[in-house]
């Protein structure tokens, strides 16, 4: 996705490491749940895609503004081709200074003249649109939703429109609305690719890793180049649904698309020492995770956290204590928020590790 389109939910939180150990920190404290959540969502690539959409703007006639109460549009007119709608000069202007403001990260300015051209033309669709998107950019989600759906009443084969509503209805979380408005979008589009991934995002959000596979495979395909955030994507989907070689597979794929040392590569990383450590392949899966810190050594320190509480779980099952107290100790350095008596359940674990021989 663009940088500027970015995603700024708030997105669950679940263990990160193989289930005996992840069951073994979860049972010392419930802070674990509540702040530790999957990498791949803290490293942000479960945020749908956004490519960037052809706007087709009408060519600016003079339009004939007669007094009195608008009249409401006619339904036959609603679906017209929006490229043959007459969108005056000065509605047109207002539309262009908002896309320059919005290029400029102005998103405020944007909304201000956007709307002004909305005003002027209230099926100006490529105006309606841009507002989503940068309502969007604000995180007034719920607002840029209404702006796609408005634009989709002027024009129901509008595809940008549709990926646009999937893409706020995932950040509302409402799974259901999104699978339904990709699936639209392939029905006009069977082969859009941005549908494609989403569907495949869609389908593990709501825990149907087998029906994401495909989905991730076939965009994968389409993308006929490196597209490391699908492959380790898809590397947690096939770990979800028990095929470990198939997710170790794609894992060392996409860190091959990245590069081993890249920082990019530490949600890949991670991604591989989840599978291992399925297998279980306990050192293989702790030399994963170092590599991942060792390469995200620049990162927000919400996301180091995780990767250590992760070899910290692995280290203790492995009987490193001294190791594991080190890691637990950087995890809580690094982590959020959390309440006293959870730091202390640490704090008593970290001093047990340390009082028995490894």
């Amino acid at each position: 996705m663009d940088s500027v389109r970015r995603s700024h939910r708030k997105v669950r939180i679940i263990g990160p490491c193989g289930a005996v150990v992840v069951i073994a920190a979860f049972a010392l404290s419930g802070v674990v749940s509540a702040q530790i959540r999957d990498i791949e969502r803290g490293g942000g690539l479960d945020r749908p895609y956004l490519r960037a959409r052809t706007r087709i703007v009408a060519k600016p006639k003079p339009v004939k503004h007669t007094p009195g109460k608008p009249k409401s549009p006619d339904p036959s007119e609603v679906n017209e081709d929006p490229a043959t709608m007459a969108i005056s000069p000065e509605a047109t202007k207002r539309y262009e200074a908002g896309r320059r403001l919005y290029e400029k990260g102005d998103f405020e300015g944007a909304i201000t003249q956007y709307e002004a051209a909305i005003r002027l033309e209230s099926r100006f669709v490529d105006a309606l649109i841009d507002l989503g998107d940068a309502y969007f950019d604000i995180s007034d989600v719920q607002n840029a939703a209404d702006s796609y759906k408005r634009a989709l009443v002027v024009d129901r084969k509008n595809v940008d429109a549709r990926n646009r509503i999937g893409r706020a209805s995932y950040a509302l979380r409402d799974y259901d609305e999104a699978l339904r408005q990709y699936t639209e979008v392939l029905k006009l589009s069977p082969d859009d690719p941005e549908a494609i991934y989403n569907i495949a995002l869609t389908y593990k959000a709501l825990k149907r890793y087998g029906d994401a596979i495909p989905y991730f495979e076939k965009a994968i395909a389409a993308r006929q180049g490196p597209f490391p955030e699908a492959r380790i994507n898809l590397s947690r989907s096939y770990f979800e649904s028990g095929k470990l070689a198939e997710a170790e597979s794609s894992a060392r794929q996409a860190i091959g698309e990245i590069g081993p040392d890249n920082q990019g590569s530490a949600s890949a990383w991670y991604a591989l020492a989840t599978a291992l450590n399925g297998k279980p392949d306990l050192p293989g899966a702790t030399e994963a995770l170092q590599k991942a810190i060792d390469v995200c050594k620049e990162c927000p320190n919400d996301q180091q956290s995780k990767y250590f509480l992760s070899l910290a779980q692995i280290l203790e099952s492995r009987g490193l204590r001294t190791q594991a107290a080190d890691a637990y100790e950087r995890f809580i350095l690094l982590a959020p928020f959390m309440p006293d008596h959870q730091i202390q359940e640490f704090r008593a674990k970290i001093a047990k590790l340390r009082t028995e021989p490894s």
